[in-house]
């Protein structure tokens, strides 16, 4: 359970800054899946002449200490394992423009030696390029009709001028949110709200507004008696669950012919056994 819960906790992440601890100022910006462990490693004697010797953030870190203080830490925004790199080199970026004197050397995401003192892999390496690469990338503005608003540079250019957070835009530049019916997908805009499409200035404009009655990915459901026979056919998941007042979650999980954990058979719902439309029942229902 120890395993699992650190498994989890990996998963999430955080940008965070050094500042000094007399003006405040932000001196350094990180990523680190750990604030208290990367705190510490960050004051570590073994840590500072080892992996961060005679950088510009280990000896203003050392000078602090030679006079009895320490730089404080501070979580600027919580994120996943996925865009960490993304966010770091946004916040260090944004963060210099403004004319913040950091420590930093690279722009984030850096290759060679990791927090932990391991090594990226060049699979690592290349993911990182390519994250770098992507705030390089031109961005256009749409309103909802495909009418040009403005154009900018970068993603970073986007996110300073319209005011919106740089990972939404990023996100809505990748269509992040997209689902598909019929066949046809359909695209969500920055979110249900606001007034702008965003994309890469390389593709091309295809946002349909999002309409929440319509079923993601959605997949027609039968219901079979314990003999085998279909007693109905459902369009969704959602539309089985509201017919019979039966969790989602409880019908999914016997679609996906999981297993009664005390009893050791096929979990049945409510008496009835159920399968997606475009699967065969199989040999065995209970």
């Amino acid at each position: 359970m120890k395993n699992k819960d650190m498994e989890k906790n990996l998963k999430i992440q955080f940008i965070y800054s050094l500042n000094d601890p007399i003006t405040n100022e932000i001196r350094y910006i990180g990523k680190t899946g750990n604030i208290e462990d990367r705190y510490k490693r960050h004051l570590s004697k073994c840590y500072l002449d080892k992996y961060d010797k005679n950088t510009y953030k280990s000896n203003w870190i050392k000078s602090l200490i030679k006079i009895g203080l320490k730089p404080t830490i501070n979580i600027i925004q919580e994120c996943n394992i996925e865009n960490v790199n993304e966010l770091e080199i946004y916040w260090i970026n944004k963060f210099k423009i403004d004319g913040i004197k950091l420590t930093n050397l690279s722009i984030g995401g850096e290759f060679g030696v990791d927090w932990t003192g391991k090594h990226h892999t060049q699979e690592s390496k290349d993911k990182i390029k390519k994250s770098k690469e992507k705030y390089r990338t031109p961005v256009i503005e749409y309103d909802l009709s495909g009418k040009i608003l403005n154009e900018y540079e970068s993603l970073m250019e986007a996110s300073d001028k319209s005011g919106y957070h740089i990972h939404l835009i990023s996100n809505c530049c990748k269509k992040k949110g997209s689902y598909t019916v019929g066949g046809g997908k359909f695209w969500r805009a920055l979110s249900e709200t606001l007034p702008s499409v965003f994309r890469y200035k390389n593709d091309i404009f295809d946002y349909v507004p999002y309409n929440k009655n319509i079923q993601v990915n959605s997949k027609k459901v039968c219901k079979y008696d314990l003999s085998g026979h279909i007693i109905k056919i459902y369009d969704s998941v959602r539309s089985a669950s509201q017919d019979n007042v039966v969790s989602k979650s409880n019908l999914t999980s016997c679609c996906k012919r999981k297993i009664n954990k005390k009893t050791g058979k096929f979990i049945i719902v409510k008496g009835y056994t159920w399968r997606y439309y475009d699967e065969t029942l199989g040999n065995n229902l209970i």
